[in-house]
């Protein structure tokens, strides 16, 4: 049996299809859902018991966290706490963008989401539907590669229903992504941000922004 398919138009991120995403997302499921790189596993990222299926799913241990999609800056009190400054200034440039920001983390966040050190990584996507998705199902959604832990991020359903199959309720058909290099990465816990991983965004241009 495949998996059920929802079809959306990446030009015109709008109606039943990405509604229907959201409200399985609401109700505990996983949807693979394009972002603006890759095809990512989308469950809700406050539920822990979604979480926990979601790397399952993927063959992760919770120790090695999943990152999360907001709608934007106004959804990060609920994963975050302390934001720093420098949080915020990073957010208003980047955003909605392949810039990943690691915060102080809600200690009542969901194990598989609440990384080392009590932080969690946060970007708001660049990708019209993922960030449609987030907004309509109203709260943070996880953000890792919908395959298997190990395999090659994928760009197409067809690449999300081979490598996951009936593990998930819907992939959401949005046509192939772009794929290209990973969000950007940076610790903003501290002081003085941290670069975690070098992708879309250079680091110089993060740099940059802030002097």
């Amino acid at each position: 049996m495949t998996v059920r398919r929802l079809s959306a138009d990446p030009g015109n991120p709008d109606g039943p299809a990405l509604e229907e995403a959201a409200r399985i997302i609401r109700g505990g499921g996983l949807v693979a859902v394009p972002t603006e790189t890759f095809y990512a596993l989308a469950a809700d990222g406050l539920d822990r018991e979604a979480v926990a299926r979601a790397l399952s799913a993927k063959g992760r241990e919770e120790r090695k966290p999943t990152g999360l999609l907001l709608s934007g800056a106004e959804m990060l009190e609920r994963v975050a706490e302390n934001i720093p400054a420098a949080a915020r200034i990073l957010m208003e440039r980047f955003w909605p963008g392949p810039l990943s920001l690691i915060l102080p983390g809600r200690p009542d966040l969901p194990p598989g989401v609440l990384g080392e050190g009590r932080g969690v990584s946060a970007r708001a996507p660049g990708s019209a539907v993922a960030l449609e998705i987030v907004r309509l199902a109203g709260r943070p959604v996880t953000a890792t590669s919908a395959n298997q832990a190990g395999g090659n991020p994928p760009r197409t359903a067809d690449d999300v229903e081979r490598s996951l199959g009936n593990l998930l309720d819907a992939v959401l058909d949005a046509g192939e992504t772009p794929g290209g290099s990973p969000s950007t990465l940076v610790d903003v816990r501290g002081g003085k941000p941290i670069l975690i991983r070098e992708g879309e965004i250079p680091w110089e241009a993060v740099i940059t922004c802030l002097r």
